[in-house]
């Protein structure tokens, strides 16, 4: 019912927040010095502790991240899934 309804929105929300929180992530370590945001994603992984997703194309990424599914081709064309 309602509750679910309600849930759902909260959880699409707070993916979204942090969609937007990675991507300015992204630019804050391009300013600290990375030469590309590919570089930066490789740099943000290695400061978490994070492997590359080579076997579920970005899928563990997003879902490390608490990103929207579509957030995975960022890592595919970063070359890190």
């Amino acid at each position: 019912g309602g509750t679910t309804a309600i849930w759902q929105s909260s959880r699409a929300q707070t993916k979204k927040d942090n969609s937007s929180n990675f991507y300015l992530r992204i630019k804050n370590v391009c300013k600290l010095g990375a030469r590309n945001y590919r570089t930066a994603i490789k740099w943000i992984l290695e400061a978490d502790e994070l492997e590359h997703d080579q076997y579920y194309e970005g899928g563990q990424l997003v879902w490390e991240y608490n990103l929207a599914y579509k957030h995975k081709k960022l890592f595919k064309t970063a070359g890190v899934a």
